[in-house]
């Protein structure tokens, strides 16, 4: 109940925030580039656009910098998602044992599938789904790595 309070109450203030931003942005750089119109016109114009062009470069940006940090938290946690709700089909295409993180809505499927895969205990579709997810992470070892990290992270808990 807490999570869906705290994803209410942002929704609302960045529908609040983030139109006013843009509208304050707008007026700043117009303002700005207005700013430019002096005495040394060919000069300063030129200063004035290059200023405007730099401001609007920095804020898309940082809007793209904030919006892949999202998608990507997103994407992490529709992967415990897809753990919680579908571990126990991957678990029986992917593992040669019963008793495994699949399923654990902790965890996500690559982590789970890393630890298999360091016991040795993947099946012959369990190996291929982790090429798979190498090459599309382009990575050596991602569910290594992400069963790797798990360890770190919990271990700093």
């Amino acid at each position: 109940m807490k999570n869906i309070k705290l994803i209410i109450f942002a929704t609302l203030i960045t529908i609040i925030l983030v139109p006013l931003g843009i509208l304050f942005n707008i007026y700043n750089s117009i303002k700005m580039l207005v700013s430019s119109f002096g005495y040394d016109f060919e000069y300063k114009i030129d200063k004035g656009f290059t200023n405007f062009y730099r401001y609007w470069k920095v804020f898309f940006t940082q809007t793209w910098f904030a919006l892949s940090y999202i998608l990507f938290h997103i994407a992490k946690g529709l992967d415990y998602v897809w753990n919680a709700t579908s571990g126990e089909l991957l678990e029986q295409f992917l593992c040669k044992e019963e008793k495994t993180l699949y399923g654990n809505g902790e965890v996500t499927v690559s982590c789970a599938t890393g630890k298999e895969e360091e016991r040795k205990m993947l099946t012959k579709l369990g190996v291929k789904f982790t090429k798979m997810l190498n090459k599309f992470f382009h990575q050596k070892d991602h569910c290594l790595e992400a069963w790797h990290n798990y360890n770190i992270n919990k271990h700093f808990k």
